[in-house]
């Protein structure tokens, strides 16, 4: 095998191993961004389900608030 041939092959071998590592930063960078995507959605869940919980005490503090002023007489 000449000295050309031997670079060549070093070569090839180089490129299928920086192909296959970039395949497998390819996939951890997806399996990554699936579970940022998971975890955003269950965030935005856990907002709503604040957000309804706010409002309902709000209704029931301005309620509260309402009667209490009724009872002092303003």
């Amino acid at each position: 095998m000449s000295k050309l041939e031997h670079a060549e092959q070093r070569v090839d071998t180089a490129l299928d191993r920086l192909e296959a590592a970039l395949g497998r930063v390819g996939q951890d960078a997806a399996t990554k961004t699936s579970d940022l995507e998971r975890q955003i959605a269950a965030l935005r869940q856990e907002r709503a389900a604040r957000d309804e919980t706010t409002s309902a005490v709000a209704v029931r503090l301005d309620a509260a608030i309402g009667r209490l002023e009724t009872v002092v007489g303003d």
